[in-house]
Order: structure tokens, then sequence, then C-alpha cells
């Protein structure tokens, strides 16, 4: 693969090289198995718990991103960052879903851990939820 600087001086001299752009794209990507999108406003007690959720799902922290989403901001803003991570799938915690046009991995969207710790009734179906997210990434 040629370095910018090469390429200048190449083209200075008239040399016009071949560049596959696939793989100098895919070059630039990084390969997750998990993109989580949440609140950046959770209490110690949620966060604590989202730390519990993805202990249960058993990936190393290399293999997955915890994105903070800002209060009236929306997760479809940040397709350009899902394109660049790759990940097998996408959790959203307690925020509106984000649009899966263009996505090539399944988006499950989720309790907020500060509604399930305020409603702990509704542990089971979290519960599923994340056991379903551990099947679908292992």
């Amino acid at each position: 693969m040629y370095t910018d600087t090469t390429l200048y001086y190449l083209n200075q001299i008239g040399i016009r090289p071949w560049i596959r752009r696939s793989l100098a794209d895919t070059a630039k990507q990084e390969t997750i198995k998990l993109l989580v999108f949440r609140s950046a406003t959770l209490t110690t007690k949620s966060q604590s718990l989202l730390q519990q959720m993805l202990h249960y799902i058993n990936l190393p922290e290399s293999d997955f991103s915890i994105i903070p989403i800002q209060e009236g901001d929306s997760p479809n803003n940040y397709h350009a960052k899902i394109k660049q991570k790759t990940p097998l799938a996408i959790w959203v915690l307690g925020l509106e879903a984000i649009n899966q046009d263009n996505l090539h991995c399944p988006v499950i969207t989720s309790i907020n851990p500060e509604h399930l710790i305020k409603n702990p009734s509704e542990k089971r179906k979290a519960f599923q939820e994340l056991h379903y997210m551990k099947q679908l990434i292992s």
C-alpha cells in the first residue's frame, strides 16, 4: 500500500498507481462485536447495572464500545460511527430506535437501566433480551 507522501511524489512525476479503494476503506474500519448506545446521564447504580449486564455477556473490553448519548440527541446521528466500527450487533438502551436502513447488523432496543432499577418487575424481559444478545454475538 502506498503512503500519502509516496502518492504525492508519484503524481508529481506523472505516475498514477492503481489503488483498490475498497481495501483502503476497510483498513480504517474497526470490527467489534457489540456497540452499546446508552444515556449520558446514568446514575452510579445504573452504570453498575450496565457493567454487570456487559459482564454477563462475557466480552472483553476490546470487543465492545459504549457510546453515551446526550438528552435530546438521537442514535440516528451516529451512522458514521456505526459504519466505522462495523459491529456484529447494536444494543440501544432506553433511547429511540435506530433507523436500520443501510445497517448490516441487528439492532436490539432494550430497557434503560434507570427504568429497570425503578421497575424490578421487568427484570425477566430485560434478562431475556440480554440472553438473546449473548447468543447473538457468541
